[in-house]
């Protein structure tokens, strides 16, 4: 899964907490309906909060994966990092 496919995904869960009261899930996301379970699993793993600080870390990875501020790190220890932030951050 690279960068992109990652924001998409966070910011459909953002867009998930602030579904209207009797909005298809499926249809408001832009989401095939079998995918929704993923979806809600999620929502129940990451707040809103938790969110805005993950689509932080994915655009300072994307951004450091172009080179931008960052002469040596290789975009295994990028993912690396990334990955750990998503995984630990605090709830």
């Amino acid at each position: 899964m690279c960068i992109r496919d990652s924001y998409s995904f966070f910011t459909k869960l953002i867009k998930l907490h602030r579904l209207p009261p009797g909005e298809n899930a499926a249809r408001f996301l832009g989401v095939n309906p079998y995918f929704l379970n993923d979806y809600n699993l999620a929502k129940r793993n990451y707040n809103a909060g938790s969110l805005a600080r993950i689509i932080g870390h994915l655009r300072k990875a994307d951004t450091m994966s172009k080179g931008v501020n960052n002469p040596s790190t290789n975009s295994a220890e990028i993912l690396k990092e990334l990955t750990f932030k998503i995984l630990h951050d605090p709830k």
